[in-house]
């Protein structure tokens, strides 16, 4: 069976306002950007601050944070402790409950709805995912972008919001983005999936075993 993914959401503005990163990372339980060790109260800060500078890093390195799934702002903004500790304060509780097991899919059903633009294809799907059916929400994801003849990034975009969801993150799905393609957040920018998918790569594809 996959691996389960944990999606781990980030949102923090700027002391002044002028800059907003939101994002969504897949984070694979059993592959640490560092490796759990003794203490562990240590090695946990340790992969908090190494997630906080990768969201910054990315964001500031590709021009305008394509890499994170909202944007707004200017790129001399980003790079600040300030930022970085706000996405610190929020990794940390979510490391940490993953960390002790407490995070898990729900035990009953819960409905989705998919509303995504990947490479100018809309996607809206609705419906009730079954947490008894033997298949991941990666399976099922990979499945979904063979039918809409999308590329690997197109499976990422769509099982992240699968697992936002899944997990009972909020996810905006008040636009209708087949009505209105052009359809944009409220003071955001929809993400680029061919470079998000590099950015989720730097969180999942650590394969260095706890």
């Amino acid at each position: 069976m996959p691996t389960t993914l944990i999606p781990i959401r980030v949102d923090v503005v700027s002391d002044d306002k002028s800059s907003r990163i939101v994002d969504t990372l897949l984070f694979d339980p059993t592959c640490w950007p560092i490796a759990l060790y003794t203490p562990l109260q240590e090695s946990v800060e340790r992969n908090v601050q190494e997630l906080a500078h990768t969201i910054l890093s990315e964001a500031e390195v590709q021009g305008m944070g394509r890499t994170v799934r909202h944007f707004t702002g200017r790129v001399t903004d980003l790079w600040s402790p300030s930022l970085q500790t706000k996405i610190e304060e929020q990794l940390r509780p979510q490391l940490w409950k993953i960390c002790n097991g407490e995070i898990a899919l729900p035990k009953s059903s819960t409905r989705i709805a998919i509303r995504l633009i990947v490479h100018g294809i809309v996607i809206k799907e609705d419906f009730l995912w079954d947490p008894n059916v033997p298949v991941s929400p990666l399976e099922f994801a990979q499945d979904l972008a063979k039918e809409y003849k999308l590329s690997d990034e197109g499976a990422v975009a769509v099982v992240t919001t699968i697992l936002e969801q899944l997990y009972g993150l909020v996810v905006d799905t008040s636009v209708d983005v087949s009505e209105n393609p052009n359809a944009r957040m409220t003071g955001a920018w929809m993400m680029d999936t061919k470079e998000h998918i590099a950015a989720v790569g730097q969180s999942i594809a650590h394969h260095r075993p706890i």
